[in-house]
Order: C-alpha cells, then structure tokens, then sequence
C-alpha cells in the first residue's frame, strides 16, 4: 500500500484524484479498526462476536484475497445477524446485496433455467450479481436452513459451486450456459441461519459457523434504549424531547409484551408507540411570476397529495371565476402570478387526500392577502366541485391539533360520527366545525 501511494505521489493526478485514493488506501489499512466502530455503532453487545468478524476480516485482508471459508450466522430470529451483515458490507466497503432462500426446493431456482424453456432466466445469485453491478459485493445468503428438495434436485448442492473457492471462478449458470462461466471469486458470501443441525454437512464444512445467542432483558433494555429508540424517532422525524421513554416503561414493554429470543417484536412495539397519535402539517404558498398556473410542488409530496394540490387549485380558479364581481383584483393576480406550494419538513415523505381543504384556503390566502388565524387547523377532502368528503384518524389528528395548541377545527360533516372517539379532555380544548362544502370553510 506504501508503494502506491508514493507511486501516486510522483504521478501526475489532479489533487482531488489524489485525495480521494489516499483516503482509500486509508481505509483499507485500517478496516478492522473501522469494522470494530461500524459494528459498534449499530450492534449493542456481542463483543465475541465481533471479534470472530474482525479476525476473520483482518485474516483477509493480510492474506489479500478471500480464504475459502463462508461466514454463517447461526441464532435465533431478531437477534441482528442480518443487520450485522450490513454492517460488515459498510465496514468492508463493499455494496450489499441479499437473497432468501427460504423454501427454495428447485435446483433452477439457484442455477437458472436453461434457455430452450420458455419463460427461463437466470437463477437468483447471477440476477442479484446482476442488480449490484459490482464484482465483489457483501453477499447475504439468507435462511440457509431453509433449503427444501423434491424431484428437481436439492438446491442446498448447487450452492456448493458458489461457496467453494476451488469451483466459484468458473460458476456455471444454466441460462447462461458453459460457454459462458462467472466469477464470483470476488464476492465475499455471508449466510445466515436459525439452525445449523438443517444444514447439509458438505455446506457446512465450506462455513466459519458464528452462533448468536438470545439476548437477556438487560441487553434488550440497552439495545432499546440505545439503538432501537433514537432510530424510530429519526425515522418518524421526531426529536427525543418530543416522546420520552422512561426506563421502567422500556423494561416493562420488554417483560411483558415481548417473549422473543431477538428483538424485532420489542422494535415493532416502540414504533406503535411512536406513531400513536397524529402531527399537524403547516401548508407554505408563494406567488411568483407566471401565467396563473400551479407551480412547483415541494416538500416529498405524494402521488395522492398532488392531486389533492391539483384539485384544490382547480376548485379556487373556478370559485373565483364563479365570483368573479368580488374577486376582480384578484384573477387578475393569477394571471401573472404562478402557485409555488411546499410543506416543511421536505424529509418526510406526505401522502393522502386530508389536507385538500387546507390547501384550498392556504392557496386562497395568498390571492386575498388575507390571513389565516394561526389556531385554527382544519382536515378533509375537497372534490373539483368544492365538496367536503370523509377522512380517516380523526381522533388522532384532534389530538395533535390539541398538542399544538390549536383553538379550533374544521373537519368534515360526514365524520360527525367519530367525534365522541376524541378523548373528552381533548374535546373540551378544541371548538370542532363540521362542514359539508368548501363555501361554509
């Protein structure tokens, strides 16, 4: 590694070029160091495995080149070995890639179909080869144990020539054909497991078997608190000031809404627990030089909210058409003047029809130059025709609007029915309105 970077040195590379090979040349000097803080930073724990990961990873790396022997991860669901795999591939530098093999009971499956067949195409390691368009990914195998076999063969053998190193330079694929053998000499194949007795024993002695064991409710306290916690509060674009999760709450969840070995069932808790309740969404319309068009929609808008943006101009041009004797000043506005609509927080991503008739009065605002008291929030559907239709989770959308201090909602006619779901407490807080048409708004 030292000759090539004096190599570089004498050469004469633009310094960026440089830059980017020293750091390079860097990292791979130090990757057990930086796979030991990779695998820290996401995994809680497992110190001895670990070290089994980097060991191997730094035996590798002296000798250059893969040495023949698979990684398999071998524990009990939720316990991370998939997670950990990712890990290694970002430690490694190297893309990540995945396939399940779980209930695969076809030999084509692995190997690909012959062409003479219709329909055929390669099997799943050439296709997954094929997505990554690299030569040396991380290579997840998952649920090796799986294999199932009937009269078109065990497919657990025809990993074999994948997984071997003495066979994987030349790996034939059927849809390709023996004129035409891949290498996968390059690619570094981890597997994972629940069980290693399911595991046929030639496959078994090409694997460095690493058992994951369950984890105590201590580890599952710390891996909550520490990991799961703070990255659905990311996820959900919240602030860890917004939802706070006491310790005796984490232990109690753990002890007694969980019994798993791992813990994905604890993670799915805390997300429900986290996304219990709603949020309200401030609606931004600017005016800019145009020809009386809607401009550009900002703010990781979906599909479904477009057109709700896009309704909800086409009602207030033809509102104001309609109206035209009291709205003069303002249709001339919008004939030069296009509609630029965003919501904040562009990370999170919008989807839905609720936020039509917000819409339609944040758009109406901005042509009137009349604002919109800010303890006022309001929720519902609106047609071309300037109908107001029925939505969904209005209990928790009453609670944020109560959270945010809001005074007063405006909310469909037809979800006059789900008002006595609103806690009493949040009821008495908020004047709720219901309307039937946009005219009444």
């Amino acid at each position: 590694m030292r000759k090539h970077l004096e190599k570089l040195e004498k050469g004469k590379y633009p310094d960026n070029v440089k830059k980017v090979i020293q750091e390079e040349i860097e990292r791979y000097e130090m990757m057990p160091e930086f796979a030991r803080r990779k695998l820290n930073e996401k995994h809680y724990g497992l110190s001895e495995i670990k070290e089994k990961i980097i060991e191997y990873l730094a035996a590798q790396q002296k000798a250059n080149k893969s040495l023949g022997q698979v990684i398999c991860l071998v524990g009990p669901p939720g316990v991370g070995k998939t997670s950990l795999v990712a890990s290694i591939a970002e430690a490694t530098g190297r893309k990540f890639i995945s396939i399940s093999v779980g209930g695969v009971r076809d030999v084509a499956e692995v190997q690909g179909h012959r062409r003479t067949y219709i329909g055929a195409m390669p099997g799943r390691i050439i296709q997954a080869m094929k997505k990554s368009q690299v030569v040396n990914p991380c290579f997840l195998i998952d649920e090796i144990d799986k294999f199932s076999s009937d009269y078109r063969g065990d497919p657990a053998y025809a990993l074999l020539e994948a997984l071997d190193p003495n066979q994987n330079k030349k790996f034939i694929d059927n849809y390709l054909g023996e004129e035409v053998p891949y290498n996968l000499s390059e690619v570094m194949f981890v597997c994972t497991a629940n069980d290693e007795r399911e595991l046929p024993l030639p496959l078994l002695d090409r694997m460095e078997v690493v058992r994951l064991s369950s984890y105590t409710e201590i580890e599952k306290f710390h891996i909550a608190k520490e990991y799961l916690i703070p990255e659905s509060l990311k996820k959900h674009n919240l602030n860890s000031g917004e939802i706070v999760f006491e310790d005796q709450a984490i232990r109690d969840v753990i002890k007694y809404y969980t019994r798993e070995a791992g813990v994905r069932e604890l993670n799915r808790k805390i997300q429900v627990i986290i996304r219990y309740g709603g949020d309200i969404l401030p609606v931004e319309v600017n005016l800019v030089s145009g020809k009386g068009e809607l401009g550009r929609l900002t703010g990781s808008l979906g599909k479904v909210m477009k057109e709700s943006v896009e309704v909800a101009f086409s009602y207030v041009q033809s509102y104001l058409e309609e109206n035209k004797e009291n709205f003069k000043k303002e249709l001339a506005l919008l004939e030069k003047r296009d509609v630029n609509i965003h919501a904040p927080e562009g990370a999170v991503e919008k989807e839905g029809p609720s936020a039509g008739i917000a819409l339609t009065t944040a758009i109406l605002s901005a042509l009137t130059n009349q604002k919109v008291p800010a303890d006022i929030g309001m929720t519902g559907e609106i047609t071309s025709k300037g109908k107001i239709l029925e939505i969904g989770g209005l209990k928790e959308k009453a609670i944020a609007a109560c959270r945010s201090e809001l005074k007063t909602i405006i909310i469909p006619k037809s979800n006059e029915k789900d008002i006595e779901d609103i806690p009493e407490e949040v009821r008495s807080e908020l004047k709720i309105i219901t309307v039937e048409e946009y005219k009444e708004v």
